[in-house]
């Protein structure tokens, strides 16, 4: 699994700016990220893509976006997971994004949400990542 892009939200009501590489620091998240209770989301760029035909549909697609897309999730990942990109150290959170339920037009028509995919996760320890860097995940004995 590697990086594939990379995302950080400015302003509320703006699109989120996509960047080459982002800072990220412990406890907070990516630097200048104006959004979210969230230190940071991952999400794989399959699962956008599975996202494009029903957009418009989709509540959270209007309220969401994570900031670092993976070209794929080739490796399964679990709450409390431990991952490293770049020279950051990043663990898996336990839950997934929130579900809005019958607010969403989506969830109400019964087509499966591709943003049940997506991952939060915490910084561990601050560093930089990039466009192209390796996700690896600790082996747990």
């Amino acid at each position: 699994m590697k990086i594939k892009e990379l995302y950080i939200g400015g302003k509320k009501g703006c699109p989120p700016l996509r960047v080459s590489s982002m800072e990220l620091i412990k406890g907070a998240g990516p630097k200048g990220e104006a959004h979210g209770k969230h230190q940071a989301g991952l999400w794989s760029a399959e699962d956008r893509m599975r996202l494009q035909p029903v957009k418009e549909q989709a509540l959270c697609a209007k309220r969401f976006y994570a900031n670092i897309i993976a070209d794929s999730f080739d490796i399964p990942l679990s709450g409390g997971d431990i991952l490293f990109a770049g020279n950051a150290v990043l663990q898996v959170a336990p839950e997934g994004k929130r579900c809005f339920g019958e607010e969403c037009e989506l969830f109400r028509s019964g087509i499966p949400c591709p943003l049940h995919s997506c991952r939060y996760l915490t910084v561990e320890t601050g560093g930089v990542i990039a466009e192209n860097d390796p996700i690896t995940k600790e082996d747990r004995p």
